[in-house]
């Protein structure tokens, strides 16, 4: 995972499969994001693959940045994930995806 800082807000780049093995890492990374002020936005573009176990990860990190009063953007979601994203029930806590190249919705409610 890679994090860069953009106008104040955080940006963390998803370089990989996101599968169980992987998931602890997605959520050390966010946790570190979350700890510097400003709005998240991940992207999911090199992602081939998401396990269940990222997308709990997803959503335990929207949960928290919601309750910080922070916004968690999703970008560059391939139409496989935004599908499984669906099929999950996931839109009313993540966003509706769209698919890659296009920017979701921020996920604040």
């Amino acid at each position: 995972m890679n994090m860069n800082a953009l106008d104040g807000d955080r940006a963390l780049a998803v370089e990989r499969m996101l599968d169980i093995y992987t998931a602890s890492d997605l959520l050390a990374a966010v946790r570190l994001a979350l700890e510097v002020p400003g709005d998240l936005t991940i992207d999911l573009g090199n992602a081939n693959s998401m396990h269940s176990a990222a997308l709990q990860v997803l959503v335990a990190v929207v949960r928290a940045a919601r309750a910080g009063d922070r916004s968690v953007r999703f970008e560059c979601i391939s139409e496989e994930m935004a599908t499984l994203w669906r099929l999950a029930g996931l839109n009313a806590v993540l966003g509706t995806p769209n698919v890659a190249g296009e920017t979701v919705p921020e996920s604040r409610e």
